[in-house]
C-alpha cells in the first residue's frame, strides 16, 4: 500500500508493505499527518519517503540520510533511552543509535505510544544471528563493552533506571508455568513436564539466599539480548533497544545472553565455557543455579496460554521444539552443571 502526504509543503511517499500492520495509513487520517509533520519539522532535510517496517517503527528517509522514527509506551522510556543512549555516546560507546533533539523534547503522542527520531543503523548481510561461534563471541564482546560504559555512566550519578529482583521474578514465572501444566498435558509427555518442574525447583532452592558476588560495580543491563537487539552494520557490530534495561549485576545479562545461544551451542557446557568470561562464571554457584531455570520453557508457555496461541500450529511447532526436541541435550546440560557444584 502506498500513499502520498503533504507534509510542511513536501510531498512525502508513505509506504506500507504489509496489510497485517496493525497501524494503518490513509488520507483522512490527521493524527497521522501530524506525526509525519513532527518527523518532518525536527529533520533538516526534506523527506522524500517514510516506511512502515514494524509496528512503532517507521524509516524515514531524505535524500541524504535515514532516520527511524519510534513508538515508546510513555514520555519517561523515551526520556530514559533519550539519557542513556546520550551519556553513552559521552562516555565513548558509539556502538548503538542516537535520538535527534526534537521540539516537543516528550515526542509527539501517536496512539498512545510516544515518538522519537532515532539515526538510522543500516544492516549489512547476512543480517547478525545467533549461527555461529564467531557471532557468540562477538555478541558477548560487545555487552561487556556495554557494560564497562554504563559503570561510567552510572559513577555520574541520576539514572532514570531501577532495579529488577530476579529471584522474584522467576518465581513468579515458575508459578505460573505450574498453573499451567493442565494446558500443557496435551502437548507435552508428563514425565518432561515433572523434569522441567524440577530444574525451575532445584534453582530457586539454590539460589534463594545467594547473590551475585559483590566485587564488580553495578551496572546498566540491556535486558534483551536476543539477536534482533545486535546489527551488524559496514562500521561493526551494534546494539540497540534498550527498552528493558535497569540497574543490576552484569551477570544478569550473561545468564540471560547464554539462555539465546545455548541452543545453538547444542546446550553443550563445554562450548560455554570457550566463550569469553563464561569460565569464569562458571566458577560461580549463584550462575550455575541461575542457569538452571528454564526460563525460555516457561516464558514461552505462560505467554502462548495468556494469549490464546495454542491453536496456532507455528507456535506450537515452536514450544514443542523448545520442551521436547531439546529435551535430551537439555537434561545433559542440567545435569552437567549439577556434577559442577557438588
Amino acid at each position: 500500500m502506498t500513499r502520498i502526504y503533504m507534509v510542511l509543503n513536501q510531498y512525502v511517499t508513505i509506504m506500507i508493505s504489509n496489510s497485517n500492520h496493525k497501524h494503518t495509513v490513509s488520507g483522512d487520517d490527521p493524527l497521522q499527518s501530524r506525526l509525519l509533520s513532527f518527523f518532518q519539522a525536527n529533520i533538516e532535510e526534506p523527506i522524500k519517503k517514510i516506511s512502515l517496517i514494524r509496528d512503532q517503527i517507521f524509516k524515514i528517509e531524505t535524500h541524504q540520510k535515514k532516520y527511524a522514527g519510534k513508538g515508546f509506551s510513555n514520555a519517561d522510556s523515551l526520556k530514559k533511552q533519550k539519557w542513556l543512549t546520550k551519556r553513552l555516546h559521552k562516555a565513548g560507546f558509539n556502538k548503538t543509535y542516537h535520538f535527534l533533539k526534537t521540539k516537543p523534547e516528550k515526542g509527539y503522542l501517536y496512539k498512545g505510544k510516544y515518538y522519537g527520531i532515532l539515526t538510522w543503523i543500516e544492516h549489512s548481510n547476512p543480517v547478525f544471528r545467533f549461527n555461529s561461534n564467531e557471532n557468540c563471541q562477538a555478541g558477548v564482546l560487545l555487552l561487556k563493552e556495554f557494560h564497562d560504559h554504563t559503570k561510567k555512566v552510572l559513577s555520574k550519578g541520576d539514572s532514570y533506571f531501577g532495579s529488577i529482583d530476579y529471584y522474584q521474578k522467576w518465581v513468579e514465572r515458575y508459578r505460573q508455568f505450574k498453573s499451567n501444566v493442565p494446558a500443557l498435558q496435551s502437548f507435552v509427555p508428563s514425565g518432561i513436564i515433572e523434569d522441567i518442574l524440577k530444574w525451575g525447583e532445584k534453582s530457586l532452592k539454590n539460589i534463594e539466599y545467594r547473590s551475585p558476588y559483590e566485587k564488580e560495580e553495578r551496572v546498566i543491563l540491556h535486558g534483551d539480548v536476543a539477536h534482533h537487539n545486535f546489527i551488524r552494520s559496514e562500521k561493526g557490530l551494534y546494539l540497540i533497544d534498550f527498552d528493558l534495561s535497569s540497574i543490576g549485576h552484569p551477570i544478569h545479562d550473561y545468564l540471560q545472553y547464554a539462555n539465546r545461544i545455548l541452543p545453538f551451542l547444542q546446550w553443550d557446557v563445554n562450548e560455554l565455557i570457550k566463550l569469553p568470561g563464561y569460565s569464569q562464571l562458571l566458577e560461580d554457584p549463584y550462575f550455575i543455579y541461575a542457569i538452571l531455570y528454564p526460563t525460555d520453557i516457561y516464558r514461552e508457555w505462560n505467554r502462548a496460554i495468556k494469549h490464546g496461541l495454542l491453536g496456532q500450529e507455528k507456535t506450537v511447532k515452536n514450544l514443542l521444539n523448545v520442551t521436547i526436541d531439546q529435551y535430551e541435550k537439555r537434561l545433559k546440560f542440567f545435569n552437567s552443571l549439577q556434577n559442577m557444584v557438588i
